[in-house]
């Protein structure tokens, strides 16, 4: 072990986190990351699973599922870094648990979970709704437990990226100063109580989920959407990787059906938690949720350029496990190391292969259910499809 090592056992980790020479990080740590319980000692039995190291004022962060090590020269940068690998760590010693990027916010008793998206803001609307007097649970992590699908918060301080907009209201920014934490020249963390940010550990079940759509001169506005589409995108930000993706499709698709599912397109986080505050403090029953259809058209492959299958027949791999929802299919093959999604388009291709069947007659099947699309493009879209299933090994050719 290096000279000045010292390690950290996290409460619900089996391996210690390794500070070399970078003790100073420990004043940060209960400042943006509250509840996070551990012990320090000097000797080490195992690997650590992280090491935070500081050499010529330049701190460093090490994993073993980095291909990189992380470097910095900023403190409050290199604990952003480290609370996104901490919480990798958590969930790799915990693989009961599944774990969404996402934000959440408690609203009577459930949790309304945001999915992650790149620059939607749902960390400002969570601290718009903290704002508000709703309580979040995070604006960036939530573990979920597999068995009973309820959210536990992380107790990880919201971060914001500063600037702060221009647009938002007096009464925000004083908020957002009153709660201002530890902060550098990008990022400001905020300083939550219990009022406003739910204590580490704390659980509830998911109520609904709301994708999120930031865009310009829109007005805030919630609509309805159909839980396949909802799906997608909570696929998508689960990192927990412990159990087999069978297992995880499944969890996950049953999360989402029996939630609420919704699109929230707005332009300003106040007006946008305004909306929300509105709707769910009320809650409605699952019976007025408004599903929405959803329309598909055959027609996005360029006939031109693409490369037709072998001939013959083709079948759906054995042991191909598959979650069916809202006229679309994921599925997973027989390895369980993925998860595909097909639209409602290739789900048809999919349900006609429940019996061998060649490209020629699956295009005329196609074609006569979809008459106004030209009867070659159908056969480019069928053909491409298969040949994306048959690479994924959920096809193969029929002996």
């Amino acid at each position: 072990m290096e000279e000045g090592t010292h390690l950290l056992d996290f409460d619900g980790m089996t391996q210690s986190v390794a500070l070399v020479g970078c003790t100073n990080l420990l004043e940060l740590f209960p400042k943006v990351f509250q509840g996070w319980h551990y012990s320090s000692r000097d000797t080490a039995s195992t690997l650590p699973v992280i090491t935070l190291r500081k050499q010529n004022n330049t701190y460093s962060l090490e994993a073993a599922w980095l291909k990189h090590s992380i470097y910095s020269n900023n403190s409050i940068d290199i604990v952003c870094a480290f609370i996104a690998e901490l919480s990798q760590a958590y969930i790799r010693c915990n693989p009961h648990q599944l774990c969404l990027h996402a934000a959440a916010a408690e609203f009577s008793g459930r949790l309304v979970v945001f999915p992650n998206k790149y620059r939607t803001g749902k960390s400002l609307l969570s601290s718009c709704l903290a704002a508000r007097g709703t309580r979040i649970f995070s604006d960036d992590v939530l573990p979920i437990d597999m068995d009973n699908g309820l959210g536990h918060a992380p107790g990880f301080q919201p971060r914001l990226r500063l600037p702060l907009p221009r647009d938002l209201s007096s009464r925000i920014l004083k908020f957002l100063h009153d709660h201002r934490g530890p902060e550098n020249d990008h990022y400001t963390y905020l300083n939550f109580s219990e009022k406003e940010l739910a204590p580490k550990g704390l659980k509830l079940p998911i109520g609904a989920f709301v994708v999120l759509e930031r865009s310009i001169g829109v007005k805030a506005q919630l609509c309805a959407i159909p839980a396949d589409l909802v799906l997608r995108d909570v696929i998508w930000q689960n990192f927990a990787r412990g159990a087999d993706s069978a297992n995880i499709l499944q969890r996950l698709s049953s999360m989402v059906a029996r939630a609420q599912c919704y699109r929230l397109t707005y332009t300003h986080a106040e007006a946008a938690a305004a909306v929300l505050e509105s709707y769910f403090t009320s809650w409605p029953s699952c019976e007025e949720q408004l599903v929405a259809s959803m329309s598909s058209v055959v027609g996005t492959t360029s006939s031109a350029k693409v490369k037709m299958p072998p001939i013959g027949c083709y079948m759906r791999q054995p042991q191909v496990h598959e979650v069916k929802l809202n006229g679309s299919r994921f599925l997973v093959n027989s390895k369980g190391d993925a998860i595909y999604y097909l639209n409602p388009v290739g789900s048809s291709v999919w349900k006609l292969l429940e019996d061998p069947m060649s490209l020629d007659e699956m295009t005329r099947v196609l074609y006569s259910a979809f008459p106004e699309t030209e009867q070659e493009q159908i056969r480019a879209d069928v053909a491409g499809l298969v040949n994306n299933l048959i690479e994924r090994q959920l096809l193969c050719r029929s002996a």
